[in-house]
């Protein structure tokens, strides 16, 4: 399986991934989350690493960047991870 690179950034765990009932607002917070994300630049999409949070993947690290920001700025989202790089299986890069 061929490999390449990506970047991903860290966010807080969304709703349904911790194994327990989420509340109505953990639900429209992750849904405005992923709704938000899957339009940006260069996004490849979300791992889920309880209890650490969730990954948000994305094609270059300025499209990462770039998408940190706006979830400050827009999303006001404070708890958010360093862009690190991180490999995935090329089909998923497609």
């Amino acid at each position: 399986m061929k490999e390449v690179k990506a970047y991903a950034l860290g966010v807080p765990n969304l709703a349904g991934t911790t194994g327990k009932l989420p509340t109505r607002k953990e639900l429209r917070d992750s849904k405005k989350l992923i709704n938000y994300v899957s339009k940006l630049d260069g996004f490849l999409g979300i791992h889920p690493q309880y209890p650490h949070g969730t990954a948000l993947i994305f094609r270059t690290e300025n499209d990462a960047k770039r998408a940190k920001n706006l979830l400050i700025y827009d999303l006001e989202i404070n708890q958010i991870g360093n862009v690190v790089e991180c490999f995935i299986p090329e089909e998923y890069a497609q």
